[in-house]
Parts: structure tokens; C-alpha cells; sequence
């Protein structure tokens, strides 16, 4: 009817004559549209086992209120949320989760804080059917284990698993699948967690009938915006990491380190420690043994260098077999004993294979960032350092500052 009175309010209508009633004058033709538009139309559709008006009323209210939250959110949980206040409504419903199948068989649980895999054996049985089936029945369980929250079963309770039709009153979980556009695929199911008795009568299913179809698309549109976004953070990943080594590159440096230094220049006691590292003589382990032995040389030290510092700290490799670490909230002594410790453990190293009793060492500069103090010359100061180990004999710790 709404699309129909669209299309007709276009026309220039001079008078439209009804079947029964008075003929409608021009002047009057936009009100009797406008108001045609807000009526709920074919609730005689919905009235197989009821005839209470106000009721259907009630439920076309909140399916149109679900769609229109369909349009108007993106966010998956702000449209799970709008849902969940919707259905609470008419069922005592106080919690819906949704989980999603997924390429490797695990399912993906969209109501969760974030989403959150789940492996197939921790999947309980019921919904592991559900998706193995490709069953379209909706089903109930009085004993749904989620992995994906803290639950336990009342005392002498008995488990029990139906499909709906073979109990139309239920307690506990009520599992409904949801089906991929245009297919008969399950995508995804929508665990409603019943907090009480309740009677599913018809129109009750034909509401959660009709809200199943947007709730498939709104799942659909979720799956393909993750699938997107890690698409997206694998192709950052490999913008800011070393492949070789893991590490970060300058260009995760010049984005990371800038927000460091906006601290340290706001808060003294946010200190920024610089050490800058350079493997001695790597060339000769390239020209001994092969760029693949010095490939794995280069990865044991990346991996050195991560072990020896903190989750917070920055890691990089500036190219070849030179590195920078920035230590974050640091003292003088603090820098001084990591560069220490990275040296000696480096020269400690012992390899196996071509490598087999060589031995390793690195010079390290090591400072502290003044404030105000660009990365250029910040890192230029390190590099003085770095060069003074290299001219007193190498495998050691220069500074500029004091412990």
C-alpha cells in the first residue's frame, strides 16, 4: 500500500471517486494519502490463531522499528541491541547471541565483546547439528553450554532437545537459523535466551519468521565487513613488518614513534630511549656461508630483540642488519642494561648447521630523546654512538648519557 501511494501521490489528481463513499476533491488528496500511509496494513495476515487487534498492532510496530533500525545503524551490536529491546517487547527474552559459520568449520560469535572464534569442539552439540544438517527447523534445548560465557545447569534438572514444533511451549534456549540470501544455506543461527516459560504461539513465530530475513542480511553484511577488515589489516600488517624478521619497518616507525615523542614532549617523566644496533661484520657471514644463513642469523637476533624487551617497546629494522629499538617510559640505567643484555646474549648465541660454532656480536648506541627532539636527529644521536662502539673495537654499548 505505502509504495502504491507513493507512485499515486505523483499524479495531478483532481478527485479520486471511491467505490462506496464520497467522491475526494483535490484539496483533500494529500491528507487522505499521508494519512493512508500510517495505517498497518495486512494484519490480517498475521491473525491465524488471533484476532486481538492491538496486539498485532503491537508486533507489525516492532518489526517495522527493527527494520528501520536495518537502515539506519551499521554496527552489528547497535542493531543485535536495537533487536534484543524490540523482542523484549512480547518475549521474555533478555539475551540474543548470534554465531556465524566461518570457511574452516569454526564458528564466529558476533555477540561477543568482539568477535571471537569458536573451534568446533567447543560448539555445543545442538548448534554443531543445526549447520551439519543445514536444518531450517528452529530448535529449543533446556542445556546449551556457550562457550562464549560463564553458565551452569540447575540442580536435577533434565536436558532436553526438540525441534519448536514438537514443543510449542518452551524454557531455556530457542536456536533459529538463519539462511543465506537468495539460498538454503545456514550462515548463522540466533540463540534466544529465554529467562522464563513462554508459549511461542504463531503470530509470536511468524514475527521472529520475519525478522529471521533482515537479521540473514545484517549477518551476511557483517561477515563480508570482516572478511573486508582483515583483508584490510593483512595488507597493513605487511606494510608495517619485516617479512624476514618480523620486525617493524620504518614506515610503522615514522607513525608510532611520532605519538611517543607528542607524549615525552607533553610529560617529561614519559621518556623515549633510543638504541640503535648494528650486527659487526655480517657481511662476512653472507659471504661465508650464504644469504640464507644470514637470513637466519638476521631472524635469531629479531627474535632476540623481542624477548628482551617489553610488549610496548618498538622494535625495528632499519635495513640490513641494522636495527633500532625504542624503549618507551624508560630510565637512563633502565636503556643502558637492555642494550647490555642484547649484546651479551648475541654474543652468547650459538647456531647449528653451516653456522655451527660461529660467533656473533653487535655494537649498540644507546640514548635518551630530549624533549622537542625530532626523530631525525634523535636517531642521528643513537647513530654517533653506534659508530664510537664500532671505532673502539666493536661488540659493545656506547652512550651518551649516564646511568
Amino acid at each position: 500500500l505505502f509504495n502504491c501511494l507513493c507512485k499515486l501521490e505523483k499524479y495531478p489528481l483532481l478527485r479520486i471517486a471511491p467505490q462506496h463513499g464520497s467522491i475526494i476533491p483535490d484539496t483533500l488528496i494529500p491528507l487522505i494519502i499521508a494519512r493512508l500511509k500510517t495505517i498497518d496494513c495486512g494484519l490480517y495476515l498475521m491473525t491465524h490463531t488471533s484476532s486481538d487487534i492491538k496486539r498485532l498492532t503491537r508486533l507489525n510496530a516492532i518489526l517495522r522499528a527493527f527494520l528501520v533500525s536495518m537502515a539506519t545503524y551499521r554496527d552489528f551490536k547497535e542493531i543485535v541491541r536495537m533487536c534484543a529491546s524490540q523482542i523484549r517487547q512480547i518475549l521474555p527474552v533478555p539475551q540474543i547471541d548470534f554465531l556465524a559459520r566461518q570457511d574452516n568449520d569454526a564458528l564466529l560469535c558476533l555477540s561477543c565483546s568482539t568477535p571471537q572464534t569458536i573451534s568446533s569442539e567447543q560448539i555445543p552439540p545442538q548448534i554443531l547439528e543445526v549447520f551439519a544438517n543445514n536444518s531450517h527447523s528452529w530448535v529449543y534445548s533446556t542445556d546449551l553450554q556457550a562457550p562464549w560465557e560463564e553458565q551452569e545447569s540447575e540442580a536435577g534438572s533434565q536436558p532436553a532437545t526438540a525441534e519448536l514444533k514438537d514443543a510449542p511451549r518452551i524454557a531455556g534456549n530457542l536456536i533459529i537459523p538463519l539462511i543465506e540470501s537468495g539460498g538454503h544455506r545456514v550462515i548463522a543461527v540466533a540463540i534466544l535466551k529465554f529467562s522464563e516459560a513462554f508459549e511461542v504461539d504463531e503470530e509470536t513465530r511468524d514475527l521472529l519468521t520475519q525478522l529471521a530475513v533482515p537479521l540473514s542480511v545484517a549477518v551476511e553484511r557483517e561477515l563480508i565487513y570482516l572478511s573486508l577488515e582483515l583483508e584490510r589489516q593483512k595488507y597493513y600488517e605487511q606494510s608495517i613488518r619485516d617479512p624476514l624478521t618480523s620486525l617493524y619497518t620504518r614506515i610503522y616507525m615514522h607513525e608510532s614513534v611520532r605519538r611517543l615523542f607528542n607524549i615525552h614532549d607533553r610529560n617529561p617523566s614519559a621518556a623515549v630511549g633510543i638504541i640503535s644496533l648494528d650486527i659487526d661484520h655480517f657481511k662476512t657471514v653472507n659471504d661465508r656461508f650464504g644469504h640464507q644463513s644470514g637470513d637466519e642469523v638476521l631472524k635469531e637476533f629479531a627474535a632476540l630483540l623481542i624477548r628482551e624487551t617489553r610488549a610496548e617497546d618498538i622494535q625495528v629494522r632499519l635495513g640490513g642488519e641494522e636495527f633500532a629499538v625504542f624503549i618507551v617510559n624508560c630510565t637512563p640505567r633502565f636503556v643502558l642494561e637492555i642494550a647490555e643484555r642484547i649484546r651479551q646474549k648475541f654474543n652468547d648465541l650459538r647456531l647449528d648447521g653451516f653456522l655451527q660454532g660461529s660467533r656473533f656480536s653487535v655494537s649498540c648506541g644507546a640514548i635518551i630523546r630530549n624533549q622537542h627532539e625530532s626523530l631525525h636527529d634523535a636517531l642521528h644521536r643513537a647513530d654517533t654512538t653506534l659508530y664510537l662502539a664500532k671505532d673502539k673495537g666493536r661488540n659493545q654499548v656506547c652512550s651518551d648519557i649516564s646511568a
